[in-house]
């Protein structure tokens, strides 16, 4: 099994058959990997590091990568915050997160990747191409509004992970720029949305999660 990434991370443990490389997915895979190699590809929240002009030919490298009937697994987020409560005008700061987060992507990434990662894949030769669209709480999950069955989903990758830490790990190694302005607002907002999601964790908000997965031709 292999992992890549383009940061280290201190992993609590790791199995003796994991074998981690640290790569650019800008990059060609194929330096990395020889083609037909797995059976099994997850790619998941990438949108932040890959380009815009990338996506094809990195979902084209997988599909290489892939041994014949190999399936492909794609997770990404669209990182525009929504709310049934009513409670997230434009002076909130997860509003304002979610505004300055998608600006900041806007100038070389595409942060609404996951509308279109069907048609990339279908366009990449996978077929039995298949998506479905979870939508997961920013912070602790309310009883009733999601479906319990994905409440480990909200455990791993709620407001611990994704959302606000992304403004103090994800984000500034993504668009921190001394220069950048908005980079530099973003991180302003940390703090208080970490302190509305304890405060308010009902009305602070959810985002879509886009699964996608599909099989190489044989």
């Amino acid at each position: 099994m292999s992992a890549v990434d383009i940061w280290s991370a201190d992993l609590p443990d790791v199995p003796d058959n994991l074998d981690i490389q640290f790569w650019n997915l800008n990059d060609p895979l194929t330096r990395l990997f020889d083609p037909n190699t797995f059976d099994l590809i997850h790619s998941r929240c990438v949108g932040p590091g890959i380009k815009r002009s990338r996506w094809n030919s990195y979902i084209t490298e997988l599909a290489r990568l892939l041994r014949r009937g190999g399936w492909l697994q794609m997770a990404e987020y669209y990182y525009n915050i929504q709310s049934d409560s009513g409670r997230l005008r434009e002076d909130h700061a997860m509003y304002k997160w979610g505004v300055t987060y998608r600006g900041l992507m806007e100038d070389d990434r595409d942060p609404r990747v996951g509308r279109s990662l069907v048609d990339k894949m279908r366009n990449a030769g996978f077929r039995d191409v298949y998506s479905h669209t979870y939508r997961i709480p920013i912070g602790p999950w309310s009883g009733g509004m999601y479906d319990p069955s994905l409440r480990f989903i909200s455990v791993t990758i709620s407001v611990g992970y994704t959302w606000a830490a992304a403004c103090e790990g994800d984000v500034p190694r993504s668009f921190a720029n001394p220069s950048n302005i908005m980079a530099n607002r973003l991180q302003s907002y940390e703090d208080e949305v970490r302190l509305l999601v304890v405060q308010e964790p009902k009305g602070a908000g959810w985002g879509r999660f886009r699964l996608c997965f599909g099989t190489r031709n044989l």
